[in-house]
């Protein structure tokens, strides 16, 4: 399955009006911006597909999660949910569904996550209300990142 060109991103109001990112509107570039896939409400309740190899897991027993970090052909994301079934190891092949949406800057150090932060630009505004914008954008890996020799996988 080939990724889409441009990917759907949830960006929270509070992020925007701290200054974490600047205003998303068609054309701006969003530096160091990481992303995580989840399942939540969108305004138009799409979700996504993407397949990628996992890059760094962890589960968090008292609490049930599992966590993990894994690449596209274009770019990186993180995960979390429920710990159950079958967890994928490092260097599995994964299919994942679900919406992007903005990590917050402060989440990388005080949860110890991996960072995945790259720089991604604005292709639309698909709708924004109290809650944040939905956005479609389209990533933009450094020259050194393993994003830009990565296999497309299909």
């Amino acid at each position: 399955m080939d990724e889409p060109v441009s990917v759907r991103i949830f960006i929270p109001d509070d992020i925007v009006m701290d200054g974490d990112v600047p205003q998303p509107i068609a054309g701006v570039v969003i530096p160091e911006m990481g992303v995580r896939l989840g399942r939540m409400w969108t305004a138009d309740g799409r979700d996504e597909t993407f397949e990628g190899v996992v890059e760094w897991r962890r589960a968090d027993e008292p609490n049930h999660l599992f966590e993990t970090a894994f690449a596209t052909s274009r770019f990186k994301v993180l995960t979390q949910d429920a710990a159950k079934g079958h967890l994928p190891e490092v260097g599995d092949r994964v299919e994942l569904r679900g919406t992007l949406s903005c990590v917050r800057s402060y989440e990388f150090q005080a949860f110890d996550l991996p960072d995945t932060r790259q720089s991604w630009r604005v292709a639309a505004v698909l709708a924004h209300d109290r809650n944040g914008y939905l956005i479609e954008a389209d990533p933009i890996p450094p020259l050194s990142s393993p994003a830009h020799t990565l296999p497309t996988i299909r």
